[in-house]
Formats: C-alpha cells, sequence, structure tokens
C-alpha cells in the first residue's frame, strides 16, 4: 500500500508516535503491522509479555490460544494476571487486557488447547505464530502447522 493512502487516525498517530519516526518502521511499516495476524499459542511466562509486545506494537489481529486457567503459582511470573483472575480462563483475561492496551487492536480469546484437530484452524491467516507452550508434544503440533502453512504461500 503506497505511503500517501495510509490513513491513522489521531489517536493511532499519538501512540505509534515512536515507531513511526524510526526509518525502519515508518507509517508503511506501521500499516503493515496493523494489516498482520498474530497468534499467541500458550499466554503463560512467555506467552504474556509477548501478547502485550504484539499488542501494542500495532499488529490488527491478535489470537490468544489456551485453556488454562489462572492460578495463585501463575502471578509471580504472568503479570497480567492478578489476584481476582484466579481461577479464570488465561486466554479470556489475557485477550481483555490486550483489548485495553492496544489501539484499534482485534483480540480474540481461543479457550482450547493447541492440538493435531484444531491447529490449521489456529494458525489460518498468521503472520507471526507464537510457541509459547510448555510441552514438547504441542510445539511438534505446532511446527508442522506452521511448514503446513508456509508451504501454502
Amino acid at each position: 500500500m503506497p505511503a500517501e493512502s495510509l490513513e491513522f487516525d489521531d489517536e493511532q498517530l499519538a501512540f505509534y508516535a515512536r515507531h513511526i519516526m524510526l526509518d525502519e518502521i515508518g507509517l508503511a511499516g506501521q500499516q503493515r503491522l496493523a494489516d498482520a495476524q498474530a497468534a499467541i499459542i500458550g499466554a503463560g511466562g512467555l506467552g504474556c509479555p509477548a501478547a502485550v509486545f504484539l499488542a501494542t506494537a500495532g499488529f490488527g489481529r491478535l489470537v490468544v490460544v489456551d485453556d488454562d486457567l489462572i492460578e495463585e503459582a501463575n502471578l509471580q511470573r504472568q503479570f497480567i494476571y492478578r489476584r481476582q483472575d484466579l481461577g479464570k480462563r488465561k486466554a479470556e483475561v489475557a485477550a481483555r487486557i490486550m483489548r485495553e492496551l492496544a489501539v484499534k487492536t482485534e483480540v480474540s480469546a481461543r479457550c482450547e488447547q493447541a492440538a493435531a484437530g484444531n491447529i490449521d484452524e489456529l494458525v489460518a491467516g498468521c503472520d507471526v505464530v507464537l510457541d509459547a507452550t510448555d510441552n514438547l508434544a504441542s510445539r511438534h503440533v505446532i511446527n508442522r502447522a506452521c511448514r503446513r502453512a508456509r508451504s501454502r504461500l
């Protein structure tokens, strides 16, 4: 998309001003981020900070995938969750937080485990897939799906 056709409102221009001023990003790069979709699979110790960074960077669409509930032991290292979130679904709480942080980012929660039966749907249309899971089986499933999705490009 040519730079002259890019349109950000005043709120977006103010929020992303530092990115837009960088030669490496600029207005065109910020538009690429706004047009991009990312899946964050795992909303734990790695997924929480990554989701914050992707949301505030300006990704247009984020999908947070996790089937776990927030537990007391999570609070020490999964900093987006609070005591009042105990017992709630990680993906739903993380998605709500990302909506609060991000300017005009569409965020959805998928309260399910990434598995062979749903992974292709979870990564479909994603420009970035972040594997923030904590088990090897899920990592293999995600890797195979990303390789399949890439081969279709």
